[in-house]
C-alpha cells in the first residue's frame, strides 16, 4: 500500500503503523512529530494508529543538542502545534 511521508511516495505493508513506518525509515518514535492528513497525532497513539492508503504524513524529527539544551528543545518540538523547517546556511550575497 501506498502513503506519502514528506511529499515522497512510500510503499508499507497492509496494517501498518505509524511507529513501524518511523521505525522504517530510521528514526526514534521519541523524537519525531507526526502530522497526518494535516491533523498533529499524539506521540502515544503512534503504536496504535494504522496507516490507509494515500494517507499524507509530515515527519519531523528533533535534532539533539548539548547536554540538557538537547532535551529542552526535544520536549518544546513534542508540545508545538506548527514547525518551521529552515537551512541554516547564510547567503553570502
Amino acid at each position: 500500500m501506498e502513503v506519502i511521508a514528506n511529499g515522497r511516495p512510500r510503499e508499507v505493508p497492509e496494517g501498518a503503523t505509524v511507529e513501524a513506518l518511523i521505525r522504517s525509515l530510521g528514526l526514534d518514535p521519541r523524537f519525531v512529530i507526526v502530522e497526518r492528513n494535516g491533523e498533529p497525532l499524539e506521540r502515544p497513539r503512534y503504536p496504535e494508529v494504522r496507516l490507509a492508503p494515500g494517507d499524507r504524513l509530515e515527519l519531523v524529527r528533533a535534532v539533539a543538542g548539548g547536554g540538557d539544551v538537547g532535551a529542552w528543545r526535544r520536549e518544546r518540538l513534542a508540545r508545538s502545534r506548527l514547525y518551521v523547517v529552515t537551512d541554516a546556511r547564510r547567503d553570502r550575497g
